[in-house]
């Protein structure tokens, strides 16, 4: 990676986009946890009433 490339990223517009492109990124990551909890959690209560 060069150094002089990578500096238009941490001017303030640069920084900002990159933030907010960080910020979508990790956001999209949280949900896709999110969903793949949900749908665990969904197979173990299917389990349980099963098992009744």
């Amino acid at each position: 990676p060069s150094v002089v490339a990578a500096a238009a990223y941490f001017g303030t517009s640069g920084f900002d986009k990159t933030f907010e492109l960080g910020l979508e990124m990790f956001l999209d990551e949280m949900e896709r946890i999110r969903d793949a909890a949900r749908d665990e959690a969904a197979k173990s209560g299917d389990r349980a009433r099963k098992k009744l």
